[in-house]
């Protein structure tokens, strides 16, 4: 049944949303659209920085299309300009389009123990 607007005329099937749009636009820009390594796949994504650096090791983000995301089953990190991140927190967008994971460098801070002897004489 066709939805009839107010002049009487059948309503269109509706094309893509603003955000079908976005995230098409996005990830079709070769200027901010980058690559990474999940598993053995090479996927297309693209970087943001979280600002959280605490800890030592690098912190950012990487988005994914949800479409892409789902393919790649089980996943608990992600190899990024040769260097292997761990999985640290993921989010869907509101839009349920983008897959948003945040990462953390594999290197954990170096800890540096202090060590107070006595000595006796």
């Amino acid at each position: 049944m066709a939805i009839k607007s107010i002049k009487g005329s059948s309503a269109r099937k509706p094309g893509p949303g603003v955000f079908d749009c976005f995230a098409q636009d996005l990830f079709g820009n070769p200027d901010v659209t980058e690559w990474c390594e999940v598993g053995n796949r090479r996927v297309s994504c693209v970087v943001s920085r979280n600002g959280e650096e605490s800890d030592g090791g690098e912190g950012f983000r990487l988005g994914f299309l949800e479409s892409d995301w789902r393919q790649l089953g089980e996943v608990s990190g992600v190899t990024y300009r040769r260097r292997q991140y761990r999985i640290t927190a993921q989010e869907l967008d509101a839009s349920g389009l983008i897959r948003n994971i945040s990462l953390k460098s594999g290197e954990e801070p170096q800890r540096v123990a202090v060590v107070y002897a006595s000595v006796s004489q």
